[in-house]
């Protein structure tokens, strides 16, 4: 058996998992399942991690400009204790990863590099099949 998933399924995917191998182990469960491996595609796995790393992506692929960058480097040092308590009370912490993807102009988050337009140098050539 695989398992898989992608997104939040970076948690729930490793936690089933666990859970199979723990259960496999144990004596006195009637059933074993032959665990073979697990995919998680775009995981959620660690905001604290992950949310540091949306500003420096951002202006990696050039969806940011630097000071831009430096901004949202700030907000995240601002927002981080809330990461690794887990809550996103702030609106401006849990828009952090919005702020990027918004300046791609592309509405689907997980294809911020796709530039869809009819001339220039930032095109892709869509055939409407995403």
């Amino acid at each position: 058996m695989y398992l898989s998933g992608e997104s939040y399924a970076g948690h729930y995917v490793p936690a089933i998992a666990g859970t199979i191998m723990q259960n496999n182990a144990n004596p006195a469960y009637n059933l074993s399942i032959n665990l073979v491996g697990l995919l998680i595609g775009n995981g959620w796995t660690d905001p604290a991690v992950q949310y540091g790393a949306y500003a420096a992506f951002g202006r990696g692929v050039a969806l940011i400009e630097g000071d831009q960058q430096a901004s949202l480097d700030g907000l995240y040092q601002d927002c981080y204790p809330d990461f690794l308590k887990g809550t996103l009370a702030r609106p401006e912490c849990a828009d952090l990863m919005n702020y990027v993807t918004s300046a791609s102009g592309n509405s689907n988050v997980t294809q911020v590099n796709v530039c869809t337009c009819h001339a220039g140098p930032c095109c892709y050539v869509s055939s409407g099949v995403h």
